[in-house]
């Protein structure tokens, strides 16, 4: 969720060495925080909204 480049993320994980169910729960956690930035974001945040956005966004390109 952090890294911009698509190829630095899959580096890191391949790097990192975690556990298969390791990295399902960190991608729940990303999921989950862009979901909760999207939505306050929609109500009165439009900067929270675009965080959100974009977590998403890189998250649905794993």
């Amino acid at each position: 969720m952090l890294f911009a480049d698509a190829k630095v993320r899959q580096q890191i994980t391949v790097e990192y060495s975690a556990s298969e169910a390791t990295l399902q729960r960190a991608k729940g956690w990303a999921v989950f925080f862009g979901a909760i930035l999207l939505d306050t974001g929609l109500v009165g945040n439009p900067r929270y909204a675009a965080i959100g956005d974009k977590i998403l966004r890189r998250i649905a390109s794993l």
